[in-house]
């Protein structure tokens, strides 16, 4: 018998302005970040961060996709609202970017992030 799917509540969305996360603020789909050029990972990274933080008192911020898989947990998301800031989102891309040279160039990690999360998130998505 095939397992059944986990649900959870998660925090709301919210913009830059604190208004509820619409097309208004910018790419809604990850389709769009997709056409856009985002690192696959960056993303994934960033909206695991928004309303989790993994326990323990660990201050980091930047995960590769095995360490998110290893330490995401539901029961440490907040439940507070979490606000989207884009700024945000373009230094963790950073931080993979600079990553991504120190190991052998952008090319080899994205494609290697981009066939973990097409693992997870349909290219419809």
């Amino acid at each position: 018998m095939p397992q059944l799917p986990r649900f959870a509540h998660l925090p709301l969305l919210l913009g830059e302005d604190r208004t509820k996360l619409s097309k208004r603020h910018g790419a809604a789909s990850v389709g769009e970040f997709r056409e856009k050029g985002v690192l696959p990972e960056a993303l994934v990274n960033h909206v695991a961060m928004l309303g989790w933080h993994p326990g323990g008192g660990d201050t980091r911020e930047v995960f590769n996709l095995p360490q998110l898989c290893a330490e995401f947990r539901l029961d440490e998301v907040g439940r507070s609202d979490a606000v989207v800031l884009e700024h945000k989102r373009r230094w963790i891309e950073g931080k993979h970017l600079r990553a991504a040279v120190e190991v052998g160039g952008v090319g080899y990690q994205q494609d290697e992030a981009s066939a973990e999360v097409s693992k997870r998130i349909p290219a419809s998505a």
